[in-house]
């Protein structure tokens, strides 16, 4: 009984791992069939443009150093206390 056991175990683990493999395999060929149909599709309906160029500034960028955050809450430390009044 035990060495059946042992058998249909080991017959199980191969099942599931040939299994597992089988998917993996039909999930990638059916990715990449679906892929190329839609670059196909896209070469078609979508014919290539030239990149677009646009100007960069040739000043320096603002330096926000100096400033302080006007909507920054700080929560360090303990809870502060509030008396009724």
């Amino acid at each position: 009984m035990f060495l059946v056991h042992v058998a249909v175990a080991a017959l199980t683990g191969w099942w599931l791992y040939r299994g597992e493999r089988a998917v993996w395999l039909m999930l990638r060929l059916g990715a990449r069939a679906s892929l190329s149909v839609l670059r196909w599709v896209f070469a078609v309906f979508h014919p290539q443009l030239p990149p677009v160029r646009r100007q960069v500034p040739a000043a320096e960028p603002e330096v926000f150093a100096d400033r302080e955050i006007a909507n920054a809450v700080s929560r360090r430390g303990p809870p502060v206390a509030v008396l009724a009044s």
